[in-house]
């Protein structure tokens, strides 16, 4: 697995990833463009058009699914491929959103993909959303469905995207401080690391087609809910790092999350961790659940890959 940067292809899709951008731009940046300090109400009614909460059969080919609760009213949705090679082995997926949306119609066949390929079963966790359940409701939910796979599974995968990815990195963190059987392994792609976006470096970023600060500062002040931004529970790059498991991140030079993302792999390295990092040209924020290019597919490839291998160093190798 390729530790840095991905190479740059001379003509890679480049129509095909124009085309997406420019979908990208049209129907999810205005929630970003039009933010304003004061009003996020309309910045979060836009993104929840965009959720998918319950897929359609096309979107899951290959696939059952079944709703479970896992306590204290935390739903699951379990997304088992027909042939379940792995049974007492489990993807634990924490959805995008900014805390306050999601999932979304993209989401699903992803999942469903990751199930097929490794032959895993897939938990898409229903954490509360934000403003109507802020912090840290999302992390007791998380964690409150950790506790309930952990008797059920031998071994866990936490998976998550954008806000997703930020909370499994908390999740993670929480597991640690609780001592309770960690997970095998940690797939955190394009996650959002500090809701403050307090990185210098972020401002140098300047062709995300998806995200923009000025929408994103006052969503999370929603989901804070005036506890400290700077909690790593909140902001999980400000966590402490020592003991945690092998982790796979893959983020974009195109999203202004990647200068975080490039601090989190220095932090995990100093502390320990067995980090396999992908910075890939010219991608924007979780570009993996695209459809129809084939940097996302090869990106979900990585995934599978990750999480299924017995032999970490090998999947590395082999990626």
């Amino acid at each position: 697995m390729n530790t840095g940067t991905r190479p740059r292809d001379p003509f890679f899709s480049r129509v095909p990833l124009a085309v997406i951008k420019l979908f990208l731009f049209l129907f999810f940046r205005p929630a970003f463009a039009f933010a304003t300090d004061r009003s996020p109400a309309w910045n979060i009614a836009w993104l929840r058009l965009r959720d998918k909460k319950h897929p359609s059969p096309r979107q899951v080919k290959g696939c059952l699914l079944k709703e479970i609760s896992a306590g204290d009213g935390v739903a699951c949705t379990m997304i088992t491929p027909n042939r379940l090679t792995h049974k007492d082995r489990l993807i634990f997926y924490l959805h995008g959103g900014a805390y306050v949306c999601g999932p979304n119609r993209f989401h699903w066949p992803m999942l469903a993909e990751l199930a097929r390929d490794t032959g895993i079963t897939v938990a898409v966790v229903r954490y509360g959303l934000a403003p109507e359940h802020p912090f840290p409701g999302s992390i007791n939910d998380a964690m409150t469905a950790y506790r309930y796979f952990q008797n059920r599974y031998a071994d866990i995968c936490l998976l998550g995207d954008s806000a997703g990815g930020g909370l499994a990195l908390a999740t993670a963190l929480k597991i640690k401080d609780e001592n309770l059987p960690p997970p095998s392994r940690l797939v955190l792609l394009s996650p959002w690391l500090d809701i403050t976006l307090s990185n210098p470096k972020i401002a140098a970023v300047k062709n995300d087609p998806f995200l923009a600060t000025g929408a994103l500062i006052p969503i999370s002040s929603a989901y804070a809910a005036g506890h400290d931004p700077t909690d790593p529970l909140l902001s999980p790059i400000h966590g402490d790092f020592d003991g945690l498991p092998p982790t796979l991140l893959l983020c974009g030079t195109a999203e202004i999350l990647a200068p975080d993302c490039r601090e989190l792999k220095k932090k995990a390295e100093a502390a320990g961790v067995k980090i396999f990092y992908e910075e890939w040209p010219d991608m924007f924020h979780v570009w993996m659940a695209a459809p129809f290019i084939p940097q996302a597919a090869e990106a979900r490839k990585t995934m599978a890959r990750f999480i299924e291998a017995t032999d970490l160093a090998a999947a590395g190798a082999a990626t």
